[in-house]
């Protein structure tokens, strides 16, 4: 079987479909995290209100956001180093590069990631970027120097 070929830049729509799809398989992975992290929580407590337990209740509330932060960044940033793809960028024929058209390094999966949440988190300005910039890039793509690539169907 070939290599597939880049064939253009995805559009916004394909982008925000492969999200979705993969936002389904993050959402079952961090479900099962936090079950972990909440089932640690239950063995460490004794059951009975002590003087402090909101403090404990607190660490425990960090330590679930810290685990399933780093559980999605691997998730996402393993499957860009590995693949270039996530299993909704596969199925949308999208692959993420870096501008000299090879795969990403760790550095750069890891500033996508985190820059992605600015790109959201700016009323989502930063992926909508994507319909008035020339070279069809997000400001995660921008910032961390990779950009997505839409690829041709495999033959089989």
């Amino acid at each position: 079987m070939q290599e597939p070929q880049v064939i253009g830049t995805p559009s916004l729509l394909r982008r925000l479909a492969a999200m979705f799809y993969d936002a389904f398989l993050v959402t079952a992975v961090l479900l099962a995290t936090t079950a972990i992290v909440l089932g640690l929580e239950m063995a460490n407590s004794s059951g009975t209100h002590v003087h402090g337990e909101r403090a404990m209740q607190g660490i425990w509330q960090w330590i679930s956001f810290l685990t399933n932060l780093t559980v999605m960044s691997l998730f996402f940033t393993y499957l860009w180093v590995k693949n270039g793809q996530t299993l909704g960028m596969q199925a949308w024929r999208i692959r993420i590069d870096n501008t000299d058209n090879k795969r990403i390094s760790w550095r750069q999966a890891y500033i996508r990631f985190f820059a992605a949440f600015l790109s959201a988190g700016f009323l989502g300005l930063g992926y909508l970027w994507v319909l008035f910039s020339k070279d069809k890039q997000s400001w995660h793509d921008k910032v961390s120097g990779t950009q997505t690539v839409l690829l041709n169907k495999r033959e089989k």
